[in-house]
C-alpha cells in the first residue's frame, strides 16, 4: 500500500472564522508555521492546539496555540517526533500520535502527551507492536481510552494491520483482539458513534479502492464488518450527526489523480446500511466537514483533481439533514 500526497504546490498559514449566523468567513491571524494535514484540538480554556502536519517537503514537529479572542497564534513546546493525530483526554492532556510526513521505513515515533499547564510534550508509553509505522486514525472511546489504528512495516513493505488501545491511567498500549484484517486502508475515516462503537469506512488497500466498512466494539475489543458504502471512496470526510447517523461526503474514486465525487451518503447504525442523500455542489476530497451547533454540517475547501492537475478549493457549502415528519394518523 503506497503512501502519497495531493500534488499541492504550497502550504499556507492563513486561517479564517466562519459565522453560522451570517454564513460568512472573516480572516484571522496567521499561524507561526505554514503547514498542511496537521491536527487541531479545542482545549478546555477555549484555545486551540495545532500540532504537526507537513511543511513542504518536511514533516513538522512544531506546535502552536490559537487564541480566538485575540485572533493570534503563539508557538508552544515542540514534539520529539512528527505527529498529525491529536486527541483531548479526559485528564486534560492531549495525546498525539501518527504522522503524515514520516515514510514508513521504520517504527513510528513514540506517542506523546501535551500538558497545557506546562506547554510541553513528554513521551507516552511504548506501542504494544514495535513495528507499528503508518498510524492512520485515533479515536477517544467512551471510557477515556484511545483506539489507534494503522499498518505495520517490516523490511521493505507493509506487513499487516495494527490496532491498539491506549490507557491514559496506566500510560500503556494493548493490542485489540483482532478481526480487522485488511481493514486499515490509506484514506479511510474513523468515526466515533453514539453507541460507543467506531465506524471505519473506505480507503485504498493493497487490493485497490474499497467500499468496505467495519465497526470496532470496545466491549470486546474486536472489529466486525458492517454494510458497504454505496460506492468505494477514499480521502472522504465523515461526520457524526445529532441524530446518531454518520454523514459520508466526497472522496476520490480511483487512483490519486482520479476525479473526486460530489456524492454523499448516510450510515444508520440501527440497520447497518448506507443510503445516498444527494450531491454536494462540487466534487471534493481531502476536505473538512464540521458539525455546527444548529445541526448543519459545514463542508469546506481542500482539493479535487483532474487527470493530471490538483486544484485547491476556497469554496464551502452547508448540509442540512431533513427533519423527520411523523406520519398522519387516520
Amino acid at each position: 500500500m503506497a503512501t502519497s500526497a495531493p500534488h499541492t504546490s504550497h502550504f499556507d498559514a492563513f486561517l479564517s472564522h466562519y459565522d453560522p449566523s451570517t454564513g460568512t468567513f472573516t480572516a484571522t491571524g496567521s499561524m507561526t508555521t505554514a503547514r498542511a494535514l496537521h491536527a487541531a484540538v479545542l482545549l478546555p480554556d477555549g484555545t486551540v492546539l495545532i500540532v504537526g502536519g507537513i511543511n513542504n517537503p518536511n514533516a513538522a514537529t512544531s506546535a502552536e496555540l490559537y487564541d480566538p479572542f485575540t485572533g493570534t497564534f503563539t508557538a508552544t513546546g515542540a514534539m520529539a517526533g512528527a505527529h498529525s493525530l491529536a486527541i483531548l483526554l479526559n485528564n486534560g492532556k492531549i495525546f498525539v500520535t501518527g504522522g503524515f510526513g514520516q515514510t514508513p521505513v521504520s517504527p513510528a515515533p513514540n506517542a506523546e502527551l501535551y500538558d497545557p499547564a506546562t506547554g510541553q510534550f513528554t513521551a507516552a508509553g511504548a506501542y504494544a507492536d514495535a513495528s507499528a509505522a503508518g498510524l492512520l486514525t485515533a479515536n477517544l472511546l467512551a471510557d477515556g481510552r484511545v483506539l489507534i489504528t494503522g499498518t505495520t512495516f517490516v523490511g521493505s513493505d507493509f506487513d499487516g494491520d495494527v490496532a491498539e488501545v491506549y490507557d491514559p491511567a496506566a500510560d500503556s498500549f494493548t493490542l485489540t483482539a483482532g478481526g480487522y484484517n485488511n481493514a486499515f486502508a490509506k484514506g479511510l475515516t474513523a468515526t466515533s458513534l453514539m453507541s460507543g462503537k467506531v465506524l471505519f469506512a473506505g480507503g485504498v488497500s493493497e487490493a485497490g479502492l474499497v467500499p468496505y466498512t467495519y465497526l470496532f466494539d470496545p466491549s470486546t475489543a474486536t472489529f466486525a464488518r458492517t454494510g458497504n458504502m454505496t460506492m468505494a471512496r477514499y480521502n472522504h470526510a465523515a461526520t457524526l450527526l445529532a441524530d446518531g447517523t454518520a454523514l459520508i461526503t466526497g472522496g476520490g474514486l480511483g487512483s490519486v489523480s482520479a476525479v473526486a465525487t460530489s456524492s454523499a451518503e448516510l450510515y444508520d447504525l440501527s440497520t447497518g446500511a448506507f443510503s445516498l442523500v444527494g450531491h454536494m455542489t462540487i466534487g471534493r476530497t481531502y476536505h473538512a466537514a464540521t458539525l455546527l451547533g444548529d445541526g448543519r454540517v459545514l463542508i469546506s475547501g481542500r482539493a479535487f483533481s483532474f487527470p493530471t492537475t490538483w486544484q485547491v478549493l476556497s469554496t464551502a457549502e452547508l448540509y442540512t439533514r431533513p427533519s423527520l415528519v411523523p406520519a398522519e394518523c387516520h
